[in-house]
């Protein structure tokens, strides 16, 4: 997949609008599949159609390209107001594409003079963009490699064998297909083969044979930074609803693993933090 817009195509506009909107265009026409049903090939509409830009012809989803200089907010301005408010109301609306972009360069801020690779993405695109750029791994994985017991959450993903050797020869042509295909490698500190009694190190938690506990570090960072949000609250920083929320968000964290004894440790902690002087 190629993660680079072809400047070539905007040479003959002047607008920094009509060149953003020629290039993201043109890369979401070659680069994107469908989301919803997974064709490989969506198709553009003509110019000037209301609302939607791109559409897939397998499952009929409608897509708008939205591309922002700055990160996609809460909030997406749209400029045909009637005609946004009547699709709005009707009964297929369109899926979004959000798409950042260097108004000054049309690249990555990590692009350096030497490699110039990549579009710059916002955290809401990476999450589609991540996706699309690994599917290639994951088809090669089951398809090619015919492993059964293989999953991926973004670029974490972890493949269940009883054999040892299978998995080390697995990984070594998954590292072979990951810098030849794709340009990327595996983190040599983040790979291992372990006994599944050992436990596995999965998205923050270990899973084990009979629970699922919490990763040491991910303890610690939770400790860490609600003292740090009940510093905030005492001094003014942020209100008791903001407070709230992050203590919320975390005991919904310990929700997915059996973790009673922890959530008793932390609500107890944050009222203790909060009586103190």
């Amino acid at each position: 997949m190629k993660l680079s817009f072809e400047t070539q195509l905007a040479d003959n506009y002047t607008s920094q609008s009509q060149k953003v909107r020629v290039l993201t265009e043109a890369w979401v026409d070659s680069a994107i599949y469908c989301p919803n049903c997974g064709h490989l090939d969506i198709d553009k509409y003509p110019n000037n159609q209301p609302v939607a830009d791109f559409y897939c012809s397998n499952c009929k989803e409608e897509y708008e390209l939205k591309s922002k200089q700055a990160s996609v907010g809460a909030k997406i301005v749209d400029g045909a107001y009637r005609t946004m408010i009547e699709r709005l109301q009707g009964s297929n609306n369109p899926n979004f594409f959000l798409l950042n972009y260097d108004l000054q360069s049309f690249e990555s801020e990590f692009t350096t003079k030497r490699d110039k690779k990549g579009v710059p993405i916002g955290n809401l695109t990476s999450q589609i963009l991540v996706n699309i750029y690994m599917n290639e791994m994951d088809q090669f994985i089951k398809q090619k490699l015919k492993a059964i017991n293989y999953i991926r959450y973004a670029d974490d993903f972890i493949v269940v064998h009883y054999d040892t050797n299978y998995l080390a020869d697995l990984l070594l042509k998954i590292e072979v297909f990951l810098k030849k295909e794709l340009k990327i490698r595996l983190h040599p500190g983040k790979v291992t083969i372990r006994k599944y009694c050992q436990g596995v190190d999965y998205l923050g938690y270990v899973i084990l044979p009979k629970a699922i506990i919490l990763r040491t570090k991910t303890k610690q960072r939770i400790f860490r930074k609600l003292k740090q949000r009940v510093n905030e609250y005492k001094k003014g920083k942020i209100d008791e609803h903001a407070l709230m929320q992050t203590f919320n968000s975390y005991l919904g964290v310990l929700s997915h693993a059996n973790s009673n004894k922890l959530e008793q440790e932390i609500r107890h902690k944050m009222w203790e933090w909060l009586k103190e002087n």
